[in-house]
């Protein structure tokens, strides 16, 4: 029961921070913030070698942040990529070369997740990190802010989000939970 409670809560949190959340225009990220996440695919990716190579369920759910980290980093490369005329000339821009490291990486960890576990315990853990952290450094770094100062909607969201997983975490998964997922 308290994991069907606990992914009730992901789903709210998750629904409340797409409430609050509005169209933007966005906005040049500084050339250092641009750089840390150019080359952040290779933090994630030795932190998630390190984790890897343990066998603790919280190393699994480390594994799922990890890879949450790497799939959010994919969003925030993303929202920093200047699409150039002549559009072939992406391919020159780090930024998009920084997007496939990250999903590789992602990809990489979530597959080690997931031999470990059950898909609702890592899928927990993915998608709450996916969804704050591009949040909180959009916030924090891009100019980012919820729509006309939902400021407690989406910190409401991002608390339900987080406890939700955290909930999953840490309980065993019921019978017919692992079944569904």
């Amino acid at each position: 029961m308290v994991a069907w409670v606990a992914i009730a809560g992901i789903l709210v949190g998750l629904s409340l921070l797409a409430l609050s959340g509005a169209p933007e225009k966005a906005r040049t990220a500084a050339a250092a913030v641009r750089w840390a996440v150019i080359v952040l695919p290779l933090g994630v990716a030795a932190m998630g070698a390190i984790v890897a190579g343990r066998t603790h369920h919280s190393a699994t759910i480390a594994l799922g942040v990890l890879d949450g980290v790497a799939f959010g980093g994919t969003a925030i490369a993303g929202r920093m990529l200047v699409v150039p005329h002549p559009f072939w000339q992406i391919l020159l821009s780090p930024l998009l070369w920084s997007m496939a490291a990250y999903g590789l990486v992602g990809l990489l960890l979530f597959t080690i997740a997931l031999q470990r576990s059950h898909a609702s315990i890592v899928g927990a853990a993915t998608t709450a990190a996916q969804s704050v952290v591009p949040i909180v450094i959009g916030i924090a770094f891009l100019g980012d802010s919820p729509r006309n100062g939902a400021w407690g909607l989406a910190a409401s969201g991002m608390v339900l989000a987080l406890a939700g997983t955290l909930a999953i975490a840490i309980t065993k998964v019921e019978p017919s939970l692992a079944r569904a997922a």
